[in-house]
């Protein structure tokens, strides 16, 4: 702990960190490992104390036992739901949610350029709903299809309806995957079942609901398919486009 408070960490969030690592099994301090829950916890502790350059290691660390991809969604976003969920708590600031937050995006940015399409198929179109401004995890499922060989077009945070719409006309999307994380953000879709239908006949497929919302599509009668993992989004993506390749190192 008292390392913990040298690098900058408060002593009470130290010691939560303490208590979180114990529980979870986990040494404190001591030696590095390449475990993911070791890595998270030391990428979350590294976030809290806004060190930069020490989650910057952590994450070429990882990169030594780890796809990139798998340190998206083993490391990265594991550390920043904690972290997330430690603010609606009251535990963190929302400045070093803030941080967190931006880091994850910068290194999700990194792989999106990492990754290129390996076939002319049709792109799949992401965007999160309107007023939506989580993207994390849709930017993971869209690194995910990417190192799949799939063409992306990634629009992010707070897409208005119209644009999505003329996003999937102009790039001839054969997929829109629209990311939600609470229910009201689906209003603008709900209040406006004609875009929905236009995105389908846009794509010539349903449209693809992914996140923690999606499981209310149907009860707000939203027409399309539900994914709420990156797993679930993926695999749909995939067995629409008739392919299941192998991630690329």
């Amino acid at each position: 702990m008292r390392a913990r408070v040298e690098e900058g960490i408060p002593p009470r969030q130290a010691a939560r960190l303490a208590i979180e690592r114990r529980e979870a099994g986990l040494p404190f301090d001591g030696p590095h490992t390449l475990e993911a829950p070791r890595l998270a916890a030391d990428l979350k502790a590294s976030c809290l104390a806004f060190d930069e350059d020490r989650a910057l290691e952590i994450i070429r660390r990882a990169g030594a036992v780890m796809r990139p991809t798998e340190i998206m969604r083993s490391v990265v976003l594991v550390a920043v739901a904690e972290i997330g969920r430690d603010w609606e708590a009251g535990l963190v600031t929302v400045a070093q949610e803030h941080f967190a937050s931006h880091l994850a995006r910068r290194f999700g940015d990194r792989l999106m350029d990492l990754y290129r399409p390996s076939s002319g198929a049709s792109p799949v179109l992401c965007a999160c709903a309107p007023g939506e401004q989580h993207d994390l995890g849709l930017l993971a499922v869209a690194i995910e299809l990417r190192s799949r060989g799939f063409p992306v077009v990634y629009l992010g945070a707070d897409v208005p309806v119209d644009a999505v719409l003329a996003s999937a006309a102009s790039t001839s999307a054969g997929l829109a995957v629209i990311g939600c994380t609470l229910d009201e953000h689906l209003d603008a879709y709900v209040s406006a079942p004609e875009a929905v239908a236009r995105l389908e006949a846009a794509s010539g497929a349903p449209v693809l609901w992914a996140g923690p919302a999606a499981g209310r599509v149907s009860a707000l009668s939203l027409q399309g398919h539900r994914a709420e993992t990156i797993d679930a989004a993926v695999a749909y993506a995939a067995a629409l486009a008739g392919k299941r390749s192998t991630p690329r190192a």
